[in-house]
Formats: structure tokens, C-alpha cells, sequence
């Protein structure tokens, strides 16, 4: 059986001879039906959506021929789907029609002929085309659900693949013509291209610059940006909300770290060297306890020697006061023996005051902060020097370095957000309280101001010396200022190599 021909029954009756007909009608009619036919191809073609398109191969052949509705059944993506109907803009998924023709769809998948079926299954049987006996159950179930007379399906086939079926529905009891029947089956082809090429690029819209390869760059990049013009214009619309519209936190800040509010130092009060040391780094001590005791020997000396001169001039006063009777010159002697000996008592009274600095004691209760203390035995201090630090616990402080370039947007009471490297996602509310007048030059970091802020209420788990990084919220501003602040500073950096 060819392309053009119909497959019908073998039951069809006779038609009664038709009265003889001029031939010029008859080939009038048939170049009216392919010219409508090639008229509607050509807007298939160049139908701008896949919707206008469905609309024109379920509705607008009726100018080709005369049905009562016409249903799309689209084979692409690896699945079968209803897609469009006569006179229906949206079609029902929960009706009884849309599940009909969803099942007769996936049963005449294969269906590579056109097919036209008669009401009665007697005077038209179902030819076989290759089908299932299921498929030729559905297209009888299906006649029977419509109530039409005659059903007629066209296969939509480019190439060797089937991309869809097209089914007509007829109430009269009338074929549709022979022409028109033909003529539908010939313009099949060109409505398959139609209908691939539209649902690819609806898939694939990238697609579109290699199937018009004749489009400059520009002209390309210009079809584009028509195309998609009501998403480029949310998307510029979104972009100007968020840059100019949309509040943001500006932060400023740095790395930081837990510093206490005071060092407190106990200093060593003479000279002499560390004998003993009572406490280590993390030692928590009260306030007048002993840390470390100097070594007593040097002192002990002077003492012991300054003791034994006082006992010296002693006796020696003694002896000259006792010769004094005989001679009177012993007397003058005496009370220059007596001068020096209370010279050296005042020396020995200075002596044992200063024994009682030997103890370095700590001038406040809190931890010792100092590293390796305990490894000072054996060290030579001087009156004044430092022996360690203490720090209060409770009093606390956040120390944030914060560039130069960001220090001016800094104010007291401004809040801090403090996240400890320990615990990132933890962050510790704190004010800012002092601001440094002056910057400090830190390698790694250049220029920076150290900002502090207290702990009103510090946790057990804050410590000294931890490390973390400080974000000050400075004020709410746009994105747009804060990106501009950045560029405007990287740029004077920049011009200055200009």
C-alpha cells in the first residue's frame, strides 16, 4: 500500500455512480487543496511558539478540511502526551476525554499510515498496519466514546521517526474527501518539522544560533536579548533593588583576640637572684601570696658584716669609754667610735628592711598569665624589674585590629560580633568602650588601630589569648555603597603607581 493510499475495510459499500463531472472542477479542487496545504505548512514553519503552533494544527486546518475536532498527540522525549485539542486552550488531565485520547495516543505510537475508520465496524474494518491487537481495541473504544462517524489519524513522521499523531473526529455520516484526505497526508511531513523543530528549541532554546548560522554576532547577540528581554529586565530590576534598595550591615573589623582589661605586673623590689618560684603559667593566686623568693645569701652577708662592724665599734667604745678615767683623750676617741657605730646600726637596721623583699608577692588575686614563669630559677634580677603578669578573671576584653582605611567609619558603643576560631558559628554581643589614638605597624596586617570592647558577662569557656575575629557594625547602608567604598580605596592604591 503506498503513502497516499487509505487504508480502509473491506466491507466499505459501493457509493452509487456519481453523475459524470467536467475534469477541469475536479483539478481546480485538488490545486485549491495543495495550495492551502502548502499555505498551511508554511505557517506551521514559521510559527513563533510551540502553542501557536498546536493552535494551528488543531484548529486552523479546518480551511484544508471540514472536521468536527481534531486532537494532538505528541510522541517526543521518550514519552506520549496529549498536548492540544480543538477549541480547548487548556486541556483537563483528570477528564475523561483526556485519558481516551492519552490511551489511544500510546497505543498507535507505531502507526507509521494514515488511517481513516468508519463508526460502523462492519462496513470498515481496521486494516493491519503492524498494530497491536490492544491498539485496534482503543481506536473501536475510542470511536465509541466520541460518538464520531468517522475517525481519521495522521501520522506526523520525519524521517524515519514519528513524532506525533494527528486525529481528526467527523460527526457527519460523510468521509472526509479523497483530495483532502491525500492532501493531509502529503503536507504530514512538513507539520513533523514543524512540530520537532519547535519543541527542540522550546527544550533547547541555545539551539537557535546554530539553525540561523547566517546572523552576524551582533544581529545574534541582538535576536537574544529580544528574545529574552522580560528576564533580562527582572533580573536588571533585581539587581538595582538589591544594590540600592535593600538595607545591609556594613562591617568593618579584624582579627582579634581575648586581652585582660589590666595586666597587672609583680615587679621584682631589690636586687638579687630567683632561689625559688611557687607558682607556673594558669597558677591562680590571691592577692600578697608569694610567688618566687630571692636568694638570701647576699643579703645575709651584708648583714652578717654589717653586724659584726657594729659589734666591733661596740667593744672598741667600751675600751675607750674605760680608759677615759686615766687619759681623757680616750673620751674624744669614743665618741668618734661612737659616731661610726651608729652609722653602721642604721646600715644593719636598712639591711633587714630590705630582707623582707626577698618575696616577689603577686599584687592582685587572678591567673598568672606569663609563659615558662617557672623556668626563671637561677635568673638575675634587678630592683624593678618585671617578674610576671596576673590577670582579674571576669575582666575581660576583646581586642579587634581594624585597618586604617575602615577606623574612621568606628564609634564608641557601636556593636561587635565576636566569633571565637574555636567556635565559628558562636558569636559573643560586645559595645566598644576604647579606640586607640594611634595606629601600630603589625607585619602581616600594616596599619592598624586597636579597637576594645568588655565582656559584661564572660563565659567559663572565654580564656585569655584566644583568637578570633571581630565584624563591628558600623551602619545600614546599600551594597552599592559599600562595593563603591572598596573600589574608591582600591583605586587610590592603585593610581598611586600613576
Amino acid at each position: 500500500m503506498g503513502q497516499n493510499e487509505i487504508p480502509t475495510g473491506t466491507a466499505v459499500p459501493a457509493p452509487p455512480p456519481a453523475p459524470p463531472r467536467p475534469a477541469a472542477p475536479a483539478v481546480a479542487e485538488k490545486q485549491k487543496a495543495l495550495a492551502m496545504g502548502l499555505e498551511l505548512s508554511k505557517r506551521a514553519l514559521d510559527a513563533g511558539s510551540l502553542d501557536e503552533l498546536f493552535f494551528i494544527l488543531t484548529n486552523d486546518l479546518r480551511s484544508l478540511m471540514e472536521y468536527d475536532r481534531a486532537c494532538l498527540v505528541v510522541h517526543l522525549g521518550g514519552k506520549t502526551q496529549f498536548s492540544a485539542a480543538s477549541n480547548q486552550p487548556l486541556l483537563e488531565k483528570k477528564s475523561k476525554f483526556y485519558q481516551s485520547v492519552a490511551r489511544l495516543g500510546k497505543q498507535i505510537r507505531e502507526m507509521d499510515r494514515g488511517l481513516l475508520l468508519s463508526s460502523d465496524p462492519e462496513s470498515m474494518k481496521i486494516p493491519d498496519l503492524g498494530l497491536y491487537p490492544a491498539a485496534k481495541i482503543e481506536l473501536r473504544s475510542y470511536i465509541e466514546f466520541s460518538g464520531c462517524q468517522f475517525l481519521f489519524c495522521v501520522p506526523l513522521k520525519t524521517g524515519k521517526a514519528i513524532v506525533g499523531h494527528l486525529i481528526f473526529e467527523f460527526l457527519e455520516n460523510k468521509p472526509p474527501s479523497q483530495i483532502h484526505v491525500i492532501t493531509m497526508i502529503n503536507v504530514a511531513p512538513f507539520f513533523a518539522a514543524a512540530l520537532a523543530n519547535k519543541w527542540l528549541l522550546t527544550k533547547k532554546p541555545k539551539l537557535e544560533q546554530f539553525i540561523l548560522p547566517s546572523l552576524k554576532p551582533g544581529q545574534r547577540l541582538k535576536a537574544i536579548v529580544t528574545r529574552q528581554a522580560p528576564i533580562i529586565g527582572m533580573f536588571v530590576a533585581l539587581i538595582i533593588i538589591v544594590l540600592f534598595f535593600i538595607p545591609m550591615n556594613f562591617n568593618v573589623g579584624g582579627e582579634a583576640d581575648v586581652v585582660p582589661k589590666e595586666k597587672y605586673v609583680a615587679f621584682v623590689k631589690i636586687d638579687g637572684m630567683v632561689d625559688k618560684i611557687f607558682v607556673k603559667e594558669g597558677s591562680r593566686v590571691a592577692q600578697g601570696k608569694t610567688l618566687a623568693s630571692l636568694d638570701q645569701k647576699d643579703i645575709s652577708f651584708e648583714i652578717k658584716k654589717a653586724q659584726n662592724q657594729f659589734d666591733v665599734f661596740s667593744r672598741e667604745m667600751a675600751m675607750l669609754r674605760a680608759e677615759a678615767g686615766e687619759k681623757p683623750s680616750k673620751l674624744g676617741e669614743s665618741k668618734l667610735v661612737e659616731l661610726k657605730r651608729k652609722s653602721i646600726w642604721e646600715e644593719l637596721q636598712f639591711l633587714k628592711w630590705r630582707s623582707q623583699f626577698l618575696d616577689i608577692t603577686a599584687p592582685v588575686s587572678g591567673i598568672v598569665i606569663t609563659r615558662d614563669v617557672d623556668s626563671l630559677v637561677g635568673k638575675r634580677f634587678k630592683a624593678g624589674d618585671p617578674f610576671c603578669e596576673i590577670a582579674v578573671p571576669g575582666q575581660l576584653w576583646v581586642e579587634v585590629l581594624v585597618p586604617e582605611s575602615k577606623i574612621t567609619y568606628v564609634k564608641k558603643e557601636q556593636e561587635i560580633e565576636f566569633f571565637l576560631n574555636s567556635a565559628p558559628f558562636t558569636g559573643y554581643s560586645l559595645r566598644v568602650a576604647e579606640i586607640a589614638p594611634s595606629p601600630e605597624i603589625i607585619p602581616r596586617l600594616g596599619n592598624v588601630y586597636r579597637v576594645r570592647a568588655p565582656f559584661t558577662d564572660p563565659p567559663q569557656s572565654i580564656r585569655v589569648g584566644l583568637k578570633g575575629v571581630g565584624k563591628i557594625h558600623t551602619m545600614d547602608t546599600s551594597l552599592w555603597f559599600i562595593i563603591t567604598q572598596r573600589l574608591k580605596g582600591a583605586w587610590n592604591y592603585f593610581s598611586l603607581y600613576f
